[in-house]
């Protein structure tokens, strides 16, 4: 069985065959007692393909991250890496406000029936 390692120097070629549709898939969404009914279908995109080689080969090395030279302009001589460089200070964050807690509302009082007599 081969690893993470050897999986990365794998190299496997294809080519496209034909673009197909899948199966349809019926979808049925209903709710009773409502008179509520759909009905819809996918056919889903699917492309064939036929593999035509699988090389085990030699990975490209890894390249270097360049580095300044200290015997070129004044400038990069004095700077700094970046792994020296301290990160910037986070701001606190905002405290939202406590929520209020929640009351019932009084019911509504009703009005009385006043005769003009």
């Amino acid at each position: 069985m081969l690893d993470g390692a050897d999986l990365a120097k794998v190299k496997v070629e294809a080519k496209i065959v034909a673009h197909e549709r899948g199966p349809k898939l019926h979808v049925l969404k209903f709710k009773p007692k409502r008179g509520y009914k759909r009905r819809t279908g996918h056919r889903q995109e699917l492309t064939r393909i036929e593999v035509t080689s699988i090389k085990a080969g030699a990975r490209a090395p890894a390249r270097k991250p360049a580095v300044a030279k200290a015997e070129g302009d004044g400038e990069a001589a004095g700077a700094t890496p970046a792994a020296e460089k301290k990160p910037a200070a986070r701001k606190p964050a905002a405290k939202k406000p406590a929520a209020k807690p929640r009351t019932r509302r009084a019911p509504a009082k009703k009005k009385e029936d006043s005769d003009g007599a």
